[in-house]
């Protein structure tokens, strides 16, 4: 019954248009945190202090995370030199679907693993797959977006150029 409840709240999901969110957590100071890597390594959110962080929350198994993470892959390859950290992280529970999938589809920046959910439900409040966390030099939340979007889009572009820039960041 609750695997059917889950396959049910996935699909409910699905149909939220994604969301470009101000929200309540606006310009407040993004909640530390610890995950390892696929390799094992720890990343401390506060290890990226100074730069703009993006946080891609996602699953192998989620259609629309796997449909965004191109154009994730070419923003990272894009800003990554200008002081951004993009830091994906899955939700999977099972590290050897995530291995498969990052044999088969490579990515350059880290790939987190929350495989409890504990930084996706409990420290953001996440509910919905994907969604990306913007964070400012500072580790201030700017931005919660809900939903798939294309980190290749004009407006997401424009809003990473100014905070690149300074302008936003404050």
């Amino acid at each position: 019954m609750l695997r059917y409840c889950r396959i049910i709240l996935f699909f409910a999901l699905l149909a939220v248009p994604p969301v470009l969110a101000g929200s309540g957590d606006a310009g407040k100071l993004s909640p530390e945190f610890v995950l390892s890597d696929v390799s094992g390594a720890s990343h401390h959110l506060s290890d990226y202090r100074g730069k703009i962080v993006v946080l891609n929350f996602w699953a192998t198994w989620c259609p629309e995370c796997r449909e965004e993470m191109p154009s994730l892959k070419m923003f990272a390859q894009t800003f990554g030199k200008n002081d951004v950290a993009v830091l994906s992280i899955s939700v999977d529970r099972n590290s050897d679907d995530l291995k498969r999938y990052l044999a088969a589809f490579p990515v350059s920046f880290p790939v987190l693993r929350d495989d409890s959910g504990d930084v996706f439900v409990r420290t953001y409040t996440l509910t919905t797959l994907p969604s990306t966390i913007i964070v400012d030099r500072e580790g201030r939340v700017i931005r919660k977006i809900f939903g798939k979007i294309d980190f290749s889009s004009g407006p997401f572009i424009e809003m990473m150029r100014s905070l690149i820039q300074g302008a936003g960041s404050k």
